[in-house]
């Protein structure tokens, strides 16, 4: 009975239904409270629901019980990452790719960290290693392809986005993919289809509505000049996009000072005030962006008519 319920917990939490999986976890741990790994998937189930707390609570529990299990590493290294703790999170996934040295997770995990680290190189290294493990799986091919449009390299990511819609039509994460590929390239028509298909497929789905979002954005006169500029700084790295805006700084004060020194004080002045419209109309369009965003995630209804 206890291996029944166990595969529908585990069922559940891959299905996202965390609640039920809860429910489950309980009952069987009421009647096996020093099981490992039950407490491990409680912790897994908590961290789905950003209950941050109690998952570290049960992963504690989880640890001291069975240390040396690499679901339970994963799980650790998964809360360190949303802890902002990016070191250790790769020093769990090396531990758990220790005891499992074809772990797909670990490497698409350990990629996201050096990602977020500024280690592109690394990134796109793990990335590979995956996908010479598992060369069909679409979680894979999702991953490399989110890593190519986080760069800008957007044909090659539509090339694999394509792959892993060929492989799974209906994956929600392929479809999102491809959604913000095209948006990026332009194809608002096509975006918007694969934003409706993954709604349809997970109408709770926060990518695929930040997508949906993202589309009306693009659309609206005020935020879309302003969207495809940050999207194009997004694609740079820190570094980069940081001498973006101060060559901007600097290319707009000596024109400013040339202008001024030749005579033409108005279009001296013209000039400055156009760099302090464009500082002014960055810091309105974010939090304007986010509230938009923030709107269409909280009110956004299901339409049947999708």
């Amino acid at each position: 009975m206890d291996d029944y319920k166990l595969e529908q917990a585990w069922r559940c939490y891959n299905y996202g239904q965390t609640d039920q999986a809860i429910e489950l976890l309980k009952e069987l741990l009421g009647n096996n409270p020093n099981d490992a790994f039950y407490h491990g998937l409680l912790s897994a189930c908590l961290l789905k629901q950003k209950r941050l707390h109690a998952a570290e609570y049960e992963l504690k529990i989880a640890l001291s019980l069975d240390p040396e299990n690499a679901f339970l590493l994963m799980t650790q290294a998964n809360i360190q990452y949303c802890n902002n703790h990016f070191k250790q999170a790769i020093d769990s996934c090396d531990e758990a790719l220790a005891l499992e040295p074809e772990l797909v997770e670990a490497l698409l995990l350990k990629s996201r960290l050096h990602f977020d680290m500024e280690k592109r190189e690394l990134a796109q290294s793990c990335l590979q290693q995956a996908l010479s493990l598992a060369p069909d799986s679409v979680s894979v091919l999702t991953a490399l392809g989110e890593h190519y449009y986080n760069i800008g390299e957007l044909q090659n990511s539509f090339e694999i986005a394509s792959e892993a819609l060929r492989i799974a039509p209906q994956d929600e994460d392929a479809n999102v993919l491809m959604g913000n590929v095209q948006l990026a390239l332009g194809d608002v028509d096509d975006a918007t289809y694969h934003a409706k298909f993954a709604i349809c497929q997970n109408p709770s789905s926060e990518e695929a509505l930040k997508l949906f979002a993202n589309i009306k954005m693009r659309k609206n006169w005020f935020l879309g000049l302003w969207w495809r500029i940050n999207g194009k700084l997004s694609g740079m790295s820190n570094i980069k996009s940081s001498m973006v805006l101060i060559s901007g700084y600097l290319l707009f004060n000596l024109l400013a000072t040339i202008l001024s020194d030749l005579g033409y004080g108005d279009l001296s002045l013209i000039t400055s005030y156009a760099w302090l419209s464009i500082v002014a109309y960055s810091w309105i369009c974010l939090p304007l962006y986010n509230k938009q965003l923030e709107k269409e995630l909280q009110q956004f209804s299901f339409n049947p008519d999708f």
